[in-house]
């Protein structure tokens, strides 16, 4: 995440939870680390659980 977080990083988020969670695909080193960073943000983890994905 360079400079600013934008619908991009949200939409590039969705797309791998979804690889990550219903289609089984493991993410590379890199994509992980990204997905670890952007699930950690608290607006992230709210949205998560408010929608039972946590």
């Amino acid at each position: 995440m360079l400079g600013s977080f934008s619908i991009a990083n949200c939409y590039l988020f969705v797309m791998l939870f979804w690889a990550k969670t219903k289609v089984g695909l493991d993410l590379s080193p890199r994509l992980s680390a990204y997905f670890d960073r952007v699930s950690a943000r608290p607006g992230v983890r709210a949205a998560l659980a408010s929608e039972g994905l946590d």
